[in-house]
């Protein structure tokens, strides 16, 4: 493989990485608590040098409704084990535990499953939750490493996807440039070979 194929191949490569991360974006620009395909990757490995992105607030005036202010995360239990999400949107299972929409199910600070009797508990800024006016238990919450201050509850309030629309159809048209260049180089390849062997045919 000479150079300008390997050149072309790293150039296609990295078009369909970003269009692929373009598509994750768009699919969930209504996800609450949805970082853009970047930050995700960050959370999901030991990098943890992506910019983090505050989300905008949206009441809903659903005491199940909790949003995150601040770098960090909700602890929950997943079938493959603990994992952490921004998506507050949670419901109460048949059991009363808090589960996510995905059937995630949301921890506290001593790894046991947030149960609830009720849809209307009182949730504080820092992960508290009473019924009844009684301490029942605190959420758990994944601080990033990168941030001075713990992040916050809002209850009641949903935190929006922080992937924007315009932003995503302009790098779909840059990440379709350079695949055209790909595409461009591998034609130069092609017709440098076809010459390279029409030239060793005229020699013998």
């Amino acid at each position: 493989m000479n150079r300008l194929t390997i050149m072309a191949a790293d150039v296609l490569t990295d078009a369909s990485g970003r269009l692929q991360q373009i598509a994750q974006n768009i699919t969930n620009i209504t996800t609450p608590g949805y970082k853009s395909a970047p930050f995700q990757a960050a959370l999901a490995s030991s990098d943890k040098s992506s910019e983090f992105e505050q989300g905008a607030l949206s009441v809903t005036g659903r005491a199940l409704d909790l949003a995150l202010t601040g770098a960090g995360a909700f602890r929950v239990d997943a079938e493959i084990g603990p994992e952490t999400t921004r998506n507050g949107a949670f419901h109460r299972n048949a059991e009363g535990a808090w589960t996510s929409a995905t059937g995630q199910l949301l921890l506290t600070t001593t790894g046991e499953h947030l149960v609830t009797k009720t849809d209307s508990p009182v949730v504080t800024s820092d992960g508290s939750v009473f019924e009844e006016g009684a301490f029942v238990a605190k959420i758990a919450l994944a601080d990033s490493p990168d941030s001075a201050a713990s992040p916050h509850i809002v209850q009641s309030a949903l935190e929006m996807s922080t992937t924007h629309y315009s932003v995503e159809m302009l790098n779909i048209m840059s990440a379709m440039r350079s695949a055209h260049i790909g595409k461009s180089i591998v034609g130069m390849a092609d017709e440098m070979f076809a010459k390279t062997l029409t030239a060793v045919s005229g020699a013998g």
